[in-house]
C-alpha cells in the first residue's frame, strides 16, 4: 500500500516598476492584500478627500510634457492540485484540493495627474466574502484633491521607455504520481496571485490617488470602508481574540496533546534603509498528536529590548501534524535610528480540556 498527502502551495508575486514617475506635493498608495484561510477583521481604506486650508494653486505655471512608452508584459499564473495518477491493482483513491490563481495589472502610462483624487479598488473573492463595502460612494470618485500648498515653478517633462515584464507564478500540490497494490493520493489547495504596478512616464502633481487589490482566497469576515468612524467601536483585544461560534467545540472537549513549534526568516541583505518594508516569511507547525486551537502569531519588531510595534495575526486550529505559513511585511520608520533590530515571531495556542 502507498498513499501520498500534500500540504497546501502558495506563490505571490508583487512587482512595481516606477520609471519615469514625478512626483510633486502628492500622496499615493499602491496595496496588495491577500488573505488566506480565516481572517475576522476589517479593511479601512485611506481617506483620499482633501484636508482643507490648502491655499489655491497658483494661475499662469506652464507645464509641457513630451511622453513616448512602449509596456509589455507577459504574465503566466498557474495553481495546480491535480495531474495525479495513480496506477493500483486493487483500490485507487485521488481527492484534489482547490486550485485559484489571480492576476492583478494596473498600468498608469503617459498620463498626467494634476490636482486630481483618484481612486481604483479590485476585489477578487474567490473564496468568501462575510462583509460589505462602507462609504464607497464617497470614495471611488475622481475629482478635485481640494487645492494645493504655494506654488510650482514651470515644469518641462521629456520622458521615454521600454519596458518588459516577464512573470511566472506557479503553485503546485498535484502533480503526484503512484504505483501501488493499493495507492491514494491527497493533495492541499494551490493558490497563485501575481499584483503588477506599471507606473510609467507619469507624471502626479498636487494630487492623491489609490491604486489597489484585495484577494480574498479563504474567508473574510468583516467590512472594507473608508474611515474608522464608519465602523463599530471595538477594543484591540476584541479584534485579536477569536469569537467563539455553534459549531466550535466547546474547551471542556477539546484534545490534548497538541503542540507548538516557529521558523522564521526575513528578506533583509546586508543592511536596511528608514521607510523600507521587510518581510517575514514565518512557519508554524504542530508536531503533537492532537489538536491546537485559536492559535494566533505575534510579529513585531525590538531593538535593545525595546518594543517597537507590531501586532496580532489570528491563525485558527492547526490539526495535528499540519502547518501554516505567513508572510507579512513591517515598514520601518522614516526616523528609525541605526543599529540593530530584532524581529520576534511568538504564536500562543490552546489544548486539553482546561484550556492550557
Amino acid at each position: 500500500d502507498s498513499a501520498i498527502t500534500t500540504g497546501d502551495a502558495y506563490s505571490i508575486v508583487s512587482l512595481l516598476n516606477q520609471v519615469n514617475t514625478t512626483i510633486i506635493n502628492s500622496q499615493i498608495y499602491l496595496v496588495t492584500i491577500n488573505i488566506f484561510g480565516d481572517v475576522n477583521a476589517n479593511i479601512i481604506l485611506p481617506e483620499l478627500a482633501a484636508d482643507g486650508g490648502n491655499t489655491p494653486c497658483c494661475d499662469g505655471q506652464d507645464v509641457t510634457i513630451n511622453n513616448q512608452a512602449t509596456v509589455s508584459s507577459q504574465i503566466n499564473s498557474q495553481a495546480v492540485s491535480g495531474q495525479n495518477t495513480v496506477v493500483a491493482a486493487t483500490d485507487a483513491q485521488i481527492e484534489s484540493g482547490d486550485a485559484q490563481s489571480v492576476v492583478n495589472v494596473t498600468n498608469v502610462v503617459n498620463t498626467t495627474l494634476v490636482n486630481t483624487s483618484i481612486s481604483s479598488l479590485v476585489i477578487n473573492v474567490l473564496g468568501e466574502w462575510i462583509g460589505s463595502w462602507l462609504g464607497a460612494d464617497e470614495w471611488l470618485t475622481e475629482g478635485d484633491s481640494g487645492g494645493c500648498d504655494g506654488c510650482i515653478d514651470d515644469i518641462s517633462i521629456d520622458n521615454q521607455a521600454l519596458v518588459e515584464n516577464n512573470i511566472t507564478s506557479l503553485a503546485v500540490s498535484g502533480g503526484n504520481n503512484v504505483s501501488a497494490q493499493s495507492g491514494q493520493i491527497r493533495t492541499g489547495n494551490a493558490y497563485s496571485s501575481i499584483s503588477l504596478f506599471n507606473f510609467i512616464n507619469t507624471s502626479i502633481i498636487n494630487s492623491r490617488g489609490f491604486w489597489g487589490f484585495i484577494n480574498i482566497f479563504g474567508r473574510l469576515t468583516g467590512n472594507v470602508g473608508t474611515t474608522a468612524a464608519l465602523f463599530p467601536e471595538s477594543s484591540p483585544e476584541a479584534s485579536v481574540e477569536p469569537e467563539t461560534s455553534a459549531e466550535e467545540p466547546d474547551p471542556a472537549s477539546r484534545e490534548t496533546g497538541g503542540l507548538l513549534s516557529i521558523e522564521q526568516s526575513n528578506n533583509v541583505g546586508e543592511y536596511i534603509l528608514p521607510g523600507d518594508t521587510v518581510t517575514f516569511n514565518v512557519l508554524v507547525k504542530n508536531p503533537g498528536g492532537g489538536k491546537v486551537y485559536d492559535a494566533k502569531l505575534w510579529l513585531g519588531l525590538t531593538q535593545d529590548g525595546n518594543s517597537l510595534g507590531g501586532g496580532w495575526i489570528h491563525i485558527g486550529d492547526i490539526e495535528t501534524h499540519k502547518g501554516v505559513k505567513i508572510s507579512s511585511g513591517l515598514v520601518l520608520s522614516q526616523l528609525a535610528g541605526g543599529g540593530e533590530y530584532t524581529g520576534i515571531a511568538k504564536v500562543i495556542g490552546y489544548v486539553g480540556p482546561d484550556s492550557e
